[in-house]
């Protein structure tokens, strides 16, 4: 009698196992459709995607595709079985963007998931410029002219100007070239003793040139003096007057 209580036990416990694991099943979303207003667009501009209502618990957009590190949007507000988000790219690139749908269970055990078609989307910059020019470890005045692309700098007398090394800032995702080698801030190493024409080349291919000059100062040839003052120092001189030569 105990074995079959034991038997009937295991099986009741089997089934209710097994009836649980059928209520938690979740049903797979419908597809969702994505679309974008413009599918190339510049570091920054605003691009509007159309998502498509769906049955599912939840939609979202990854506009950097999947998968991916970047965290997706939660599309809401539908409207006449449609929503629209707004963004902006950080940073260029091609990206596949998609809407995603998904169903869970409430234990979180069981996740259906669904994704659009991606649509390819296209990032460039245009940013091509060059700021905050000056020599590592030298005092410098430096002047910028962005209209007429040039940079004057001036370094004290006797400075070596054959070998010295620049610091300054580019756009982002942009590189900067002197005669075709790659420049380093504060790194690398060019002869100012001619000027020297720096190209900052943009994310879409585009650049500009900056010519930069550099100017040795003149040795220091005012040595008139304007005026001086004498103090005794001794008691015996305090009534002496001082001459000065």
């Amino acid at each position: 009698m105990m074995r079959r209580f034991t038997h009937f036990m295991c099986v009741c416990m089997v089934w209710c196992s097994l009836a649980g694991c059928e209520d938690e099943e979740v049903a797979t979303p419908a597809k969702p459709t994505l679309q974008a207003n413009v599918t190339s667009a510049q570091v920054g501009d605003e691009i509007t995607f159309t998502v498509n209502e769906v049955n599912a618990d939840a939609i979202s957009l990854s506009p950097y595709g999947l998968p991916g590190g970047d965290a997706g949007i939660l599309v809401k507000d539908f409207a006449g079985g449609v929503a629209t988000v707004t963004f902006s790219y950080a940073r260029p690139g091609t990206f596949q963007a998609v809407a995603v749908a998904n169903n869970h269970s409430k234990d979180g055990g069981s996740v259906k998931n669904v994704q659009s078609d991606p649509v390819t989307i296209t990032i460039t910059s245009t940013n091509k410029s060059l700021s905050d020019f000056a020599f590592a470890d030298i005092s410098s005045e430096t002047t910028l002219d962005e209209d007429a692309k040039t940079i004057a700098v001036t370094v004290p007398y006797g400075t070596d100007v054959t070998n010295l090394k620049a610091t300054f800032t580019a756009s982002a995702f942009s590189t900067v070239t002197v005669g075709g080698v790659e420049q380093v801030s504060g790194t690398t190493e060019n002869n100012f003793s001619t000027p020297q024409v720096y190209k900052v080349t943009a994310d879409d291919g585009t650049s500009s040139d900056y010519t930069v000059t550099v100017t040795v100062a003149p040795v220091e040839t005012t040595n008139t003096i304007a005026s001086i003052t004498a103090t005794a120092v001794s008691a015996t001189a305090e009534e002496k007057a001082l001459g000065v030569w």
